[in-house]
């Protein structure tokens, strides 16, 4: 295989997963789903008596955090449907005889699972800025949107994609994914006592979901841009190790049955 077609493999996947998210029900479907979802949450934000009793930066922290939330299970659905899936369809075997680096299939792959995101962008961006009119940060709550949650988003797809990848069926794939994200969020539901303790704050420092979200928190109730800045820290250095050294790892080890390969 030349250079040129080794090159532009990655390419060839994208493109076809793609038509096949886009063509097909689950792109379409799931894009309605969330701009239902939005609909219904920004209904509940104006009558619910229990949330108009938060501030109106509270509401737009969590209204950002749920978006992401929606975000991050889709982006897992897909992802995790990426490689078991053609496993459990008996299409792996002719998808490792293509003329394709493994690792390129998982770049494509995970490329096309992210194109769910930039759809749900555009939907989610008048729904924040509806949330945040009339405050002085409906541009750092867009931005919010976009700069972190896209991390936090494609994180999450990387994740999905690598489980997917070593799972020998759909069904381990889900379970495993969904797992790997309920504990890297489970903090965020302790108390607020319990978060100030030192090994605690510790880790959700250093857990990219909890670290990004106390960043988010931060600059919603007027902190700086660049205080807490090192908060993004964890969620890219853990951005680069799945997207980037993922597909790397993979490229050998990426096998008909799953599972971890020499």
């Amino acid at each position: 295989m030349s250079k040129e077609e080794r090159q532009s493999g990655w390419q060839v996947v994208l493109s076809m997963e793609s038509r096949r998210i886009w063509l097909g029900w689950q792109g379409p479907t799931l894009l309605l789903a969330f701009s239902v979802f939005l609909s219904v949450y920004i209904v509940l934000l104006a009558v619910d008596p229990e949330i108009n009793m938060l501030s109106q930066h509270k509401m737009i922290d969590q209204s950002i955090q749920v978006t992401m939330l929606v975000g991050i299970v889709g982006v897992l659905l897909l992802g995790s449907d990426s490689i078991s899936g053609e496993r459990d369809q008996r299409t792996m075997e002719s998808l490792l005889l293509t003329p394709v680096a493994r690792g390129q299939l998982v770049v494509g792959k995970l490329l096309a699972v992210l194109s769910l995101w930039v759809g749900m962008v555009p939907i989610a961006l008048p729904y924040i800025a509806l949330v945040a009119n009339g405050t002085d940060v409906v541009t750092a709550s867009l931005l919010l949107l976009v700069i972190p949650g896209t991390m936090l988003v494609a994180l999450s797809a990387g994740i999905a994609v690598l489980v997917s990848a070593l799972s020998p069926t759909n069904r381990v794939s889900f379970a495993a994914a969904f797992f790997v994200i309920l504990l890297l969020a489970a903090p965020a539901l302790l108390s607020g006592s319990v978060k100030e303790l030192p090994w605690v704050h510790w880790f959700i420092v250093s857990n990219p979901v909890t670290a990004v979200a106390k960043y988010q928190s931060s600059v919603i109730h007027g902190g700086a841009w660049t205080e807490g800045s090192e908060l993004l820290l964890s969620p890219s250095i853990a951005l680069a190790l799945i997207t980037a050294a993922g597909p790397y790892f993979l490229d050998k080890r990426l096998s008909l049955q799953g599972g971890l390969r020499p």
